[in-house]
């Protein structure tokens, strides 16, 4: 059992620091060697097509960006159970944290983001071992991956909270709280961006984190900032994002040059539909109960279009609806897809023209779920009488797990510093 001690960098206490040059000017970014594996979905295509998270549109009416939030069904943190595809991923996570770190950790020299990124760590020694004990045991201040044989000794001097929870799991996490006019940005640990990155957006409010995706201020700004204000300690709350991507590469973003390989997409991409992935972020949000931070919480799976869609006539449907309906500067976001869009929709056509799967959903049930989920945005856009301080969402400490001492002590003292 080798036990790693992971002492922070003062490079990724972020903008501030002044010592973030190497990222930014260097052209040469080491290679990762890893080559990826296509991530089977995990509890996204159930029988209700209202479900679907690309789902259509009610007819007749105009496109309207939705945030989309429900209740999760599932826990916040997904281990997969493939031996090969978590010793994959994790190590891909350690590559990336290894070799561009300032691009996929970052973190503002505050006291209340120091205190987030431990109580955030607290949760996760907390949640792992309980609910994975085949996978994760916790002895004191070290967790091991019993898989790996990896121990991580969180009261090593300098540990860095982020980087072993970007270690230890298959999610990404960002740290957000309050800022002048909406929530902003702490800091997180970010290895399976969609062409973004922590370092980049940093600091930044919601409306400006979002400014790449189109119609944002105007359909979901308000919302967003609504939702964010009144999520509560002991209520979580998820949402998918679905985009079509022709690479398997699970980290995009300006850091990265990925090796060529048969699933990078050339400069100019003439290929055709088969190369295309299907790329979900299952996206779940709650609020720290003691400083009262909200964490965003990222998982990314990656499946080729075809297979995802395959034997599943109503998610085709859903895609080929969803498609048809986003508006051009949309599809351009989700994914430059002018070129094969005749192919794709002939594809999706067939798939979805197959006899229904048992127990699907109808057309009409997909339209009153999405009418539903268009008045519950609408609700959340409503003016809130009074937000009530953000400690008061706290759960009862009685409900909470209980943190290990040198974590709750360190804690403490974060707020503090």
């Amino acid at each position: 059992m080798r036990i790693l001690s992971l002492t922070a960098s003062p490079r990724t206490l972020g903008r501030g620091s002044g010592s973030t040059w190497d990222v930014r000017q260097s052209r040469q970014l080491p290679r990762c060697s890893i080559q990826p594996r296509a991530c089977p979905f995990k509890g996204l295509f159930n029988s209700k097509s209202e479900d679907l998270p690309f789902k259509g549109f009610p007819p007749g009416k105009p496109y309207r960006l939705l945030l989309g939030m429900r209740e999760p069904e599932d826990p916040w943190l997904d281990v997969d159970e493939d031996d090969e595809l978590l010793l994959e991923q994790l190590r891909q996570r350690a590559v990336h944290i290894r070799d561009r770190r300032n691009a996929v950790i970052q973190l503002v020299d505050e006291p209340l983001a120091r205190q987030a990124s431990w109580e955030l760590l607290h949760q996760l020694l907390a949640e792992l071992p309980q609910r994975y004990p085949h996978r994760f045991s916790v002895d004191g201040a070290v967790i091991t991956n019993r898989l790996t044989g990896e121990a991580f000794d969180t009261a090593a001097p300098g540990v860095d909270p982020l980087e072993v929870a970007g270690r230890i799991t298959q999610e990404d996490f960002c740290l957000m709280a309050p800022g002048e006019l909406s929530y902003r940005l702490l800091g997180g640990v970010v290895c399976f961006p969609a062409h973004w990155s922590v370092l980049d957006k940093l600091g930044m409010e919601l409306p400006e984190i979002h400014d790449p995706v189109p119609r944002w201020r105007s359909d979901a700004a308000l919302p967003a900032q609504r939702f964010l204000s009144r999520l509560s300690a002991d209520k979580p709350f998820i949402r998918w994002n679905w985009s079509l991507s022709p690479t398997q590469e699970l980290h995009l973003s300006r850091f990265y040059s990925p090796p060529p390989s048969p699933t990078t997409a050339p400069p100019e991409d003439t290929r055709g539909i088969d190369f295309l992935q299907l790329r979900m972020e299952r996206q779940y949000f709650h609020r720290l109960s003691l400083s009262g931070c909200v964490v965003f919480t990222i998982r990314t799976y990656l499946q080729p279009l075809r297979a995802a869609v395959q034997g599943r006539p109503r998610v085709a449907a859903a895609l080929a609806g969803a498609l048809r309906d986003l508006p051009y500067e949309h599809l351009q976001y989700k994914s430059n897809l002018q070129r094969r869009m005749p192919a794709l929709l002939q594809m999706l056509d067939a798939v979805a023209a197959a006899a229904p799967e048992q127990g699907a959903g109808t057309a009409s049930g997909a339209e009153a779920a999405a009418a539903a989920a268009e008045q519950a945005e609408q609700a959340m856009a409503k003016p809130v009488a009074a937000a009530a301080p953000m400690a008061s969402t706290a759960a009862p400490a009685a409900e909470r797990p209980a943190a290990p001492e040198h974590v709750a002590r360190r804690t403490a003292t974060a707020a503090h510093t």
